[in-house]
């Protein structure tokens, strides 16, 4: 479990592509602007993300000891309803020597480095994938996007999944921090069946252009934003793999100049295993205590979910009254000057919180907890929804709704 005070952003250093400056990024940043030349670029990285901590003094025999890190939103579900919750943690990939279990606070305190190009020494191959790798935090749970066992549901939300190197060498039976110099622990390295090389070793990471492919603006959004948007051409552009995709999305017309826009990833969902096409079919699996409106009913069935990383209470607060108020579209307006809150969590993520969304708003939870493991979602089709937010005082309200949230959890979940 951590506390708002304790989550914080490691730093990671690296030169700018086109002009060599060095540059200090946060690990959420997907996008790099350089002070020095004024470029802005895409970052995108085959898989998860590689960083080293960067010894003392470089030497050839160095060894690059693999940690696996985990960070996310984490949704327990029982028969008694959702606990949610954010881990950040980071834990030993090999089990052959006698390293810490952790890195504790040193990835804070010091600034890494993207594990390419290659520096000198030798990258250890992490002994189990990432999907399947078990942390134990406060309690055994899979780097996976779901996890099923008797009588508990869990789902990991919005999760950074990273593989952090720490150097080491070796100096007779003993290894040393190559970052303090001092021992660490007494091994025979060469009997270590497990300290292979990663000979897979081709982490290239991809800076990619942020002018509008339809008309050659430049494409705006903060640094760790997902979708970058286009004033030019009103056109909306989601960061993915490396490439940018087009995607549809929503402003009221009416939209209040001085509001906090907020997105909302809006998914049309079908379920495999589970009646459930419909806005009345929810209204009814819910017990929602509410009558469609004439035409509603028939509607096919959206999930509003946050695109914005949150306290994981808030992100769920908001997906349930979202989902269950079906908001009217009409005309979509201009994005022109007003204010867009940055998107921060990718759809897919949004697609694995449904099963978690539903569960929570449907009633009696006892009779339902059984089909968790066997529905399954099918989203045909998503865009953003845009919603206006008015600041008042510490608060930013959605006047339709009547729902307020804090200014200062968006802020805190950025560092998420």
């Amino acid at each position: 479990m951590v506390s708002e005070s304790s989550l914080q952003s490691w730093q990671i250093e690296q030169q700018c592509p086109q002009c060599g400056a060095p540059l200090v990024l946060e690990e959420t940043d997907r996008v790099l602007s350089c002070e020095f030349c004024r470029v802005k670029l895409t970052i995108s990285f085959p898989g998860h993300c590689r960083c080293y901590l960067p010894p003392a003094r470089s030497r050839p025999d160095l060894l690059f000891i693999p940690y696996w890190r985990f960070k996310g939103m984490v949704f327990s579900s029982t028969e008694e309803g959702v606990r949610a919750r954010i881990v950040d943690s980071n834990q030993l990939a090999v089990n052959s020597l006698n390293l810490p279990p952790s890195l504790g606070l040193r990835p804070q305190v010091m600034r890494l480095k993207f594990a390419a190009p290659k520096p000198e020494g030798r990258f250890i191959k992490p002994g189990a994938p990432v999907r399947v790798f078990s942390m134990k935090v406060d309690d055994t749970f899979q780097g996976a996007s779901e996890r099923i066992s008797r009588g508990l549901y869990e789902a990991f939300i919005g999760e950074t999944v990273s593989a952090i190197y720490t150097p080491v060498f070796v100096e007779g039976r003993t290894v040393l921090d190559a970052v303090l110099n001092r021992p660490l622990c007494a091994a025979d390295v060469e009997d270590a069946p497990e300290l292979d090389p990663d000979s897979s070793f081709d982490w290239p990471i991809t800076f990619s252009s942020t002018l509008c492919p339809h008309c050659g603006w430049d494409l705006e959004t903060e640094r760790d934003g997902l979708v970058l948007l286009c004033r030019n051409c009103g056109s909306a552009w989601e960061h993915l793999r490396g490439e940018l995709k087009r995607i549809s999305f929503f402003l009221p017309l009416d939209s209040n100049p001085s509001a906090i826009h907020l997105p909302f990833w809006k998914l049309r969902t079908r379920f495999e295993g589970l009646q459930l096409d419909s806005f009345g079919d929810l209204v009814r699996l819910a017990n929602m205590p509410k009558i469609a409106r004439a035409g509603e009913a028939d509607r096919d069935l959206h999930f509003l979910i946050p695109a914005f990383k949150i306290q994981p209470r808030v992100f769920l607060r908001l997906a349930k009254l979202l989902t269950s108020n079906s908001l009217d579209e009409g005309p979509s307006a201009e994005p022109g000057s007003l204010l867009l809150h940055p998107v921060t969590l990718p759809a897919a993520e949004a697609v694995e919180s449904i099963k978690t969304i539903l569960f929570a708003m449907v009633a009696p939870k006892r009779a339902f907890f059984p089909l968790l493991g066997r529905i399954r979602p099918r989203v045909e089709e998503y865009g953003l929804t845009y919603l206006p937010f008015v600041p008042k005082g510490h608060e930013l309200v959605q006047p339709d709704l009547q729902t307020s949230i804090n200014k200062n959890v968006l802020n805190w979940g950025r560092l998420i």
